[in-house]
């Protein structure tokens, strides 16, 4: 109920409008149930009088007595014609209007509170630790962002509103009938509690069921969304086969689910019927006997019929409207259990803007996710301008070095200093200004070269974007391309290759000109000569700026001022090319090997 309780909260602010829409709907329900009355003076004050017929017993509708206001007490059938043929005009006007400005009040203030969901499930999206992102795929992210945002508004657009609707036309048309006579009533009201204690059941069930289709939906979905991604890696390794039994199998659980769903509300939907039909065929039964004695007119017992209709229908479709609940039910849980992870790296009440050039610094930093130790004990002093080159194998850390300081992760240990200043206490976009990031794992929007390099500043002008092309190396490609600068790189950059999308990426961050250049890994496409011509490029145009280069290539750091080793997320080495090249630790053992390797490709 907590998830309730806070979608709630998003729909509130139109309180009015949605209790309005749920009085047009109540008087829905109740013009509903009026229309049986007045067919039943038709057929009783109008149809057997014309017949010659004039029923034994005083009919029960409660338009009775207005009729008889208007017409008076003698039988005039013309008369009575005409009244009781507008008073049902005008109680079918007023249902279809009611219907008509119910819905379109109600799915336009829904719509709106969707939106604002949605805009919630987005921001905490793009908010959230990275940490928390990594425990989600994609495809249920987008699920949360989409459909469960959607059956959340169900909720309070259709199946709470509807359930209730169908239980006060049950509760409305059991008093017209105790009103034709008592007995009549006894076996709906019996079945309608059999059915009550049989949803409580059926609720429980459908729970289970819907989650279970939610899981392998996403699993699904992030089937393809994954392969639509990696086709290259997918056709490169001819795995096609092997991708389409994967699909296959996900594909044949998400059918299952559907088929679990299938039997468990055909199971429940025949019993709800049976109830249904039990008190319909037991209802007439009983009226035909109390008919016989003469006990209820003909245009009660027409009534009759339609009332039965009018409990058994709306009792079918409250056991469908308790599964949908509890469909919705399970997403708003998910939703919000999405939303209240309260992992997002925000600003403090009183967080300090950054003034000044940056002086980078590192005091015993250490960080541990999910309980595995992941930095331990980093000690760093970067002046502004320093260029520092890390260095170590694949797992040692390099890449969570360079999210701590650009605050991506949080410390669990120790502290990132800006200025003497915890980054923890200034404000998140000032410290995000601070850094240039060119991340090991490139991503490129669905959009023109120009607009990717210019992401930071969409206003930027040609010359400035081929200013940091060039300085990446990227403006000669560029240039051959169809269209330049305006071609389309396709989803995630797919129509470039692997280094012309290192290199774009570098003229990305470049471009932001921000006082620190983070680089993970980002000439590892590149050739030695490109990779020069990029190094010498930015000690040119970008001299002066702090530099942190992670990589795997000794060449790409043996130019910075100071460079760290690490192994296993602690630094076992450090001090300049020569020094560490003096010490013959695992950086020179690095370094030769490299160098064999391409002297003799050479």
């Amino acid at each position: 109920m907590d998830a309730f309780w806070q979608a709630w909260g998003y729909f509130k602010k139109h309180w009015f409008v949605f209790f309005l829409c749920f009085l047009l709907g109540c008087s829905w329900i109740l013009i509903t149930q009026l229309m049986p009355q007045a067919v039943q003076l038709i057929v009783d004050e109008v149809i057997m009088p014309a017949l010659g017929k004039v029923p034994e017993k005083q009919s029960s509708s409660i338009f009775l007595p207005l009729l008889k206001s208007i017409v008076g007490q003698e039988s005039n059938i013309t008369k009575s014609l005409i009244v009781l043929i507008v008073i049902f005009a005008v109680l079918v006007f007023y249902r279809h209007f009611a219907h008509y400005v119910r819905w379109n009040l109600g799915h336009s203030k829904a719509v709106d509170c969707e939106k604002d969901l949605r805009n919630t499930a987005f921001k905490k999206i793009i908010t959230q630790n990275s940490i928390v992102l990594n425990r989600y795929t994609s495809g249920e992210l987008l699920s949360i962002a989409q459909s469960d945002v959607v059956m959340v508004k169900d909720i309070f657009l259709h199946y709470l509103p509807l359930s209730f609707e169908n239980f006060l036309s049950v509760i409305i048309a059991s008093f017209f009938i105790t009103r034709i006579h008592w007995a009549l009533a006894i076996l709906p009201i019996t079945v309608g509690v059999a059915m009550a204690f049989t949803a409580r059941i059926y609720m429980k069930s459908m729970r289970g069921v819907y989650n279970n289709i939610r899981n392998r939906s996403i699993e699904l979905n992030s089937c393809v969304q994954e392969n639509i991604n990696g086709i290259r890696i997918v056709k490169a390794y001819a795995a096609e086969a092997q991708e389409i039994k994967k699909f296959d199998e996900r594909n044949e659980n998400y059918k299952n689910s559907y088929f679990n769903h299938t039997k468990v509300w055909s199971r429940y939907t025949a019993i709800f019927s049976s109830f249904s039909q039990v008190a319909y065929l037991g209802s007439i039964i009983i009226t035909i006997f109390l008919g016989v004695k003469g006990q209820i007119t003909v245009g009660e017992f027409s009534s009759f019929v339609a009332y039965i209709g009018l409990i058994t229908n709306p009792l079918v479709n409250m056991s469908n409207n308790i599964g949908q609940l509890q469909q919705s039910m399970v997403c708003a849980n998910r939703l919000f259990t999405f939303i209240n992870t309260n992992n997002v790296i925000t600003d403090k009440p009183n967080a300090k803007s950054i003034k000044g050039e940056p002086h980078l610094s590192l005091d015993g930093v250490g960080l541990t996710i999910d309980s595995k130790p992941i930095l331990k004990d980093i000690t760093l002093d970067l002046p502004y301008g320093k260029r520092l080159g890390i260095m170590g194998k694949t797992g040692s850390g390099k890449s969570s070095l360079l999210k701590i300081m650009s605050r991506f992760y949080e410390t669990t240990q120790g502290a990132v200093r800006i200025n003497g200043t915890d980054i923890k206490n200034q404000k998140l976009d000032d410290v995000r200004r601070q850094f240039g990031f060119v991340m090991q794992d490139v991503f490129l929007f669905s959009n023109t070269i120009d607009s990717n390099i210019a992401f930071y500043n969409p206003d930027a002008n040609d010359e400035e974007v081929i200013k940091a092309a060039k300085v990446a190396q990227a403006h000669d490609f560029i240039t051959k391309m169809p269209q330049g600068y305006s071609t389309i790189v396709g989803e995630r950059g797919v129509g470039l290759s692997g280094g012309q999308k290192q290199r774009v990426s570098i003229a990305r961050a470049l471009l932001k000109n921000a006082p620190i250049l983070l680089l993970d890994d980002a000439t590892s496409a590149l050739d030695l000569e490109t990779e020069n011509k990029i190094v010498k490029a930015l000690n040119s145009e970008y001299s002066g700026k702090t530099l942190i280069i992670a990589a795997h290539r000794a060449a790409s750091v043996r130019f910075c001022d100071e460079i760290i080793y690490l192994e296993n997320g602690e630094i076992v080495e450090r001090g300049t090319h020569e020094e560490l090249m003096r010490l013959k630790g695992r950086y020179a053992d690095v370094y030769k090997k490299q160098q064999a390797t391409f002297q003799e490709i050479s």
